[in-house]
């Protein structure tokens, strides 16, 4: 199976899906980062990204 040289659409189409991905990865990290997201608080002042959603 030859591959095929990438059109002007397919970079668009591939830029598209990184931007989203980097968008989405930034927000978690921002979520994470800031002190506002409910299971910042439920841990009290400690951030734990693995006990989301812990009493």
């Amino acid at each position: 199976m030859k591959k095929k040289p990438l059109t002007p659409r397919d970079i668009a189409v591939l830029a598209v899906v990184v931007m989203i991905f980097v968008a989405v990865v930034a927000g978690f990290v921002w979520l994470f980062v800031d002190g506002s997201s409910p299971a910042f608080h439920r841990c009290g002042k400690d951030p734990c990204p693995f006990t989301i959603g812990a009493p």
